[in-house]
């Protein structure tokens, strides 16, 4: 006979059974910061009011390879 691992109605499950764990995961944003500290054009540091780029003459050299099709999805 096969036992079935889940508990039939009307039983409780003993006090050793395994909680999730709740513990603080960093979020999205803080991780995606740690990722993105180089700047894709020239590979200086990247500035937090031109990211993920370094100055604002990378962040235009982009957008014009976009505009020309360098770039493709």
């Amino acid at each position: 006979m096969i036992k079935s691992k889940t508990p039939s109605p009307g039983t409780k499950l003993s006090s050793t059974a395994k909680k999730p764990s709740m513990e603080k995961r960093p979020s999205i944003t803080s991780q995606l910061a740690s990722i993105a500290k180089v700047c894709p054009m020239c590979g200086q540091s990247s500035h937090a009011g031109y990211a993920p780029f370094c100055s604002l003459r990378c962040s235009e050299v982009d957008l014009n390879r976009w505009n020309k099709g360098v770039y493709r999805l």
